[in-house]
């Protein structure tokens, strides 16, 4: 049976009650057939039992969705989960989302999984810190506060300089912000406040020279007729 489930997972349908309680069979089927897991899941034989759905979501961690009400808040199972992908915190139980063990583990493999988080935890500055350097657009989660929080919004632009976005208007003015930003991704230039308006802010231009140049070269900063700026008029740019 082991080797006729290995070439055919449907197999397991017609087995034995037994066999289909078999824990290295259905380790075989899942082993070997890692993307039919949420519909594996589904399957009554496999759906109730946990080591069916620690094995399950070790393969897709988003076959948690499949899993029962009892199996969601299962805390071992629910960190294998998000451990394997860290969305899978959606389908955990609310008292899950508000453990900080899940919730790292959750962020550290995907940054978007704070959106799923409880306010305690968006509020917490070691989740928020994990969670916006695996991804630094999860910055968009955290409470106000940590987005205004200097560290925590440096960890995010220097990840993705596009979620300057989200820092403060304060942090969208500070040079060493706008220069982690843009030295990431030059369009984060869109979101940094004018550098006219930062009065004893500004960088200078020896500061920016470099920056504006890897802008030019990537095509970021064009002259009035769609052609690459000049350093002079790319400089220009930026500082207007």
């Amino acid at each position: 049976m082991h080797l006729a489930v290995e070439g055919n997972w449907k197999l397991l349908i017609l087995a034995s009650p037994e066999l289909k309680q078999d824990r290295i069979l259905k380790a075989i089927v899942f082993q070997y057939n890692p993307h039919t897991s949420e519909l594996l899941f589904d399957l009554s034989f496999f759906q109730k039992d946990k080591d069916s759905a620690l094995v399950a979501v070790s393969q897709d961690g988003r076959a948690l969705a499949c899993a029962t009400p009892e199996l969601k808040a299962d805390k071992e199972v629910v960190l294998a989960a998000v451990s394997q992908a860290g969305e899978a915190l959606q389908f955990a139980t609310p008292e899950l989302k508000a453990d900080k063990e899940v919730v790292l583990a959750a962020v550290s493999q995907d940054g978007w999984a704070l959106a799923c988080a409880t306010p305690e935890l968006q509020a917490d500055k070691e989740v928020v810190l994990i969670a916006v350097s695996q991804d630094g657009e999860a910055l968009r989660y955290a409470t106000p506060e940590l987005q205004a929080d200097k560290e925590v919004v440096l960890t995010a632009v220097s990840q993705y300089g596009g979620t300057l976005l989200h820092a403060t208007l304060e942090l969208k003015a500070n040079k060493e912000m706008v220069l982690a930003a843009i030295s990431q991704n030059g369009g984060a230039l869109r979101h940094a406040t004018p550098v006219r308006a930062c009065g004893a802010h500004s960088p200078s231009p020896n500061t920016l020279i470099p920056v504006a140049s890897n802008m030019i070269t990537s095509g970021l900063l064009l002259d009035s007729f769609g052609r690459r700026a000049s350093i002079s008029g790319a400089l220009l740019q930026i500082t207007e």
